[in-house]
């Protein structure tokens, strides 16, 4: 419990940081000038706070849940994001890409903060996984409008990879919102 608690805290300073920078609008050139690098940038941020949340909502649901369901589905989430996350941090090392931060991911960490005050019971069930459902749904919405303007390959390979892994969780918190 007490490293969930530290991964919490570092997940949430670290929202907190990008929350206080200052938003710039963005023009995406077609020559893949400075403003399309600084795109990209927030691009892999926003993908690695919506994954740190995902795995931390996923990892509330395992310890709240009685549910096998929604913790088979906590567990699917928590494996897939992980291991998306570690590919998204070596892109964000990588010189051609990195990272900034963005002021866009408060929902996600919004929809956390509702479920850790919520009763281990079914309502929290059906709170994660309406969340569950809407989260990916948009997460999937923003990766299909960002794969347009992405122009480092791999980026633009990682997107293409993370699209059907998305895909794939909707379609299996769908499954499970209908069984609640």
């Amino acid at each position: 419990m007490r490293a969930y608690g530290l991964t919490f805290a570092a997940t949430m300073l670290a929202v907190a940081q990008m929350t206080g920078s200052a938003a710039r609008a963005q023009v995406v050139t077609s020559s893949g000038g400075e403003v399309s690098g600084s795109m990209q940038k927030k691009i892999v941020d926003r993908m690695i706070v919506s994954d740190s949340v995902e795995i931390e909502m996923a990892r509330l649901a395992q310890s709240q849940t009685k549910n096998p369901a929604v913790r088979d589905l906590a567990a699917l989430l928590v494996s897939g994001h992980r291991a998306h996350l570690d590919t998204l941090r070596k892109l964000a090392a990588s010189p051609d890409i990195g990272r900034v931060g963005d002021t866009e991911s408060a929902s996600d960490v919004r929809a956390f903060e509702q479920l850790r005050g919520m009763p281990a019971d079914s309502t929290f069930d059906r709170a994660f996984v309406t969340a569950e459902v809407q989260l990916h749904q948009q997460a999937i919405d923003n990766l299909k409008k960002w794969r347009l303007v992405a122009t480092t390959p791999a980026l633009q390979q990682d997107i293409d990879r993370a699209i059907p892994l998305l895909e794939g969780h909707l379609t299996r918190a769908q499954a499970v919102a209908a069984k609640l």
